[in-house]
């Protein structure tokens, strides 16, 4: 089960989840964040109080996710050799990198 877990998390972190933006950028993933919770407002017609209800729960799991990242990289560190991991964290930066140019991309 915990080996189902770690593939599960390292594929999501390869492909790609929010909490990617976190890492190295909290205003961009907050920037995320907030055009996430305007479209939803839009698409759903929110309230003010349905939208503040909202945004705190993407607030907590935000930091739920955070937590996951944070926890799943420390068990990965710990399955791969030092070459490994190296290449592993410059996948990641890339994927990150990119992601963070085609989110900017769309903002324009």
């Amino acid at each position: 089960m915990h080996s189902k877990y770690i593939l599960l998390v390292s594929v999501n972190l390869l492909i790609g989840t929010p909490t990617a933006f976190a890492d190295n950028n909290d205003s961009v993933y907050s920037g995320w964040q907030g055009h996430r919770l305007n479209r939803l407002s839009g698409e759903l017609s929110l309230t003010s109080e349905q939208k503040s209800k909202l945004e705190s729960i993407l607030n907590d799991q935000s930091e739920e996710l955070r937590t996951i990242h944070e926890e799943t990289h420390k068990e990965i560190m710990e399955v791969l050799n030092a070459e490994q991991f190296a290449k592993w964290e410059n996948l990641y930066k890339q994927r990150n990198e990119n992601r963070l140019k085609r989110w900017n991309d769309e903002q324009k």
